[in-house]
């Protein structure tokens, strides 16, 4: 008997994450496949013109990935409620990707984030990253 196909390995996920580049900033989505909540990482925060629109085509698109996934009639597609995860914000105009690292690190469908608090990780992971792309060397604690 074969393995697990890709697309059955797809499917057992709880959460399947989805980083987005746009316009040199970088934001994050998370799908939670049991719970069809579909939630929204930006660490600009949500009040971007647009974004909301833009957040709800991404979730309706991926709600017609899981169906054609699925085998489904477009009738009986799977449909998710769109959250915006209250992140941290950025204090600077170039740590968006560290911090979709972080939250695709840290996120298991409970807030981990000190309110908007930005945690002290962003020297460290970027150090980490340094060591391992350039280096070769181990990770930094």
């Amino acid at each position: 008997m074969a393995g697990k196909s890709r697309k059955d390995k797809v499917l057992e996920q709880e959460r399947l994450f989805a980083p987005i580049v746009h316009g040199d900033h970088w934001w994050c989505y998370c799908v939670n496949l049991k719970t069809m909540k579909f939630f929204v990482f930006d660490s600009l925060g949500h009040s971007r013109n647009n974004r909301t629109r833009i957040d709800n085509y991404i979730a309706r698109n991926m709600e017609l990935f899981l169906c054609m996934l699925l085998n489904c009639e477009s009738e009986k597609k799977p449909s998710f409620e769109v959250l915006c995860v209250d992140t941290p914000i950025q204090p600077n105009g170039h740590d968006c990707g560290v911090l979709v690292l972080k939250f695709i690190e840290m996120w298991d469908g409970v807030s981990q984030f000190n309110g908007k608090a930005l945690p002290n990780y962003t020297n460290i992971t970027v150090g980490n990253i340094v060591l391992m792309l350039f280096l070769g060397g181990a990770a930094i604690n």
